[in-house]
């Protein structure tokens, strides 16, 4: 399961980097005058934005969802906590029930 998180990880980055990388690759080369290209590759900067984009939504889906698994074991917690709380409860009542039997008995 680790395994995955770490490749899913990794593709997340890949695609976020890459697309930063190509985006000032492309922007020096066409500032500098070395990339004199057709309309369809100077559409490059918006394919690779799109790209960046991409990755960063990967990340924050998979964010979410370790938010949303995060919240559902809180809940559990949450649940196990009054079940316990309700013990100690009844455990508190039955014990003050037996002292007053025994205060009563040594009157």
């Amino acid at each position: 399961m680790e395994e995955k998180r770490d490749w899913q990880w990794t593709i997340s980055k890949i695609l976020i980097y890459g697309g930063i990388i190509t985006i000032v690759m492309w922007a020096l080369g066409k500032s500098f005058g070395l990339i004199n290209t057709p309309l369809w590759i100077e559409m490059l900067p918006i394919f690779a934005g799109a790209i960046t984009l991409l990755g960063f939504a990967s990340s924050t889906g998979k964010f979410l969802q370790r938010m949303t698994h995060l919240e559902r074991n809180m809940e559990k917690i949450e649940g196990r906590l009054e079940e316990t709380r309700f013990q100690f409860s009844q455990r508190i009542d039955s014990l003050t029930e037996r002292v007053i039997k025994l205060e009563i008995k040594s009157l």
